[in-house]
């Protein structure tokens, strides 16, 4: 089993069996939720990122996001700009969040902004 990237062993009659390593992305928790401690590696436009998290993770909600900026001092994620989930009103745009200001944006879907996967806790 494995929990934030610790091994645990486990012995049965004698004998002890290694898990094997799982690439676990390492997290924190925060907001009620569990979230990547690192930025994915590029930029993605708003339909890639929807798909980018590993399997069992996602983009937050704008509101998530919100959350996640007010505790960037746990975080690390000063003055970058990040997708949410959230489709927008208009056509072709979705939401976004800058963490300099943790103000909130409506974007061309087809820009590129930073990722940062959550997990539900």
């Amino acid at each position: 089993m494995s929990k934030n990237g610790q091994k645990e062993i486990i012995t049965i009659q004698n004998s002890t069996i290694q898990p094997i390593q799982v690439n676990v992305p390492e997290y924190i928790s925060c907001c009620g939720l569990d979230v990547m401690t690192k930025d994915l590696l590029t930029k993605y436009t708003w339909y890639q990122a929807l798909g980018a998290c590993p399997e069992g993770w996602r983009l937050p909600t704008i509101r998530e996001l919100e959350c996640l900026c007010n505790n960037t001092k746990y975080l690390g994620y000063i003055g970058k700009q990040y997708w949410s989930s959230d489709d927008s009103y208009k056509d072709n745009y979705a939401k976004s969040r800058t963490f300099n200001d943790c103000k909130e944006e409506v974007e061309k879907k087809g820009d590129r902004y930073f990722c940062r996967c959550v997990r539900n806790r």
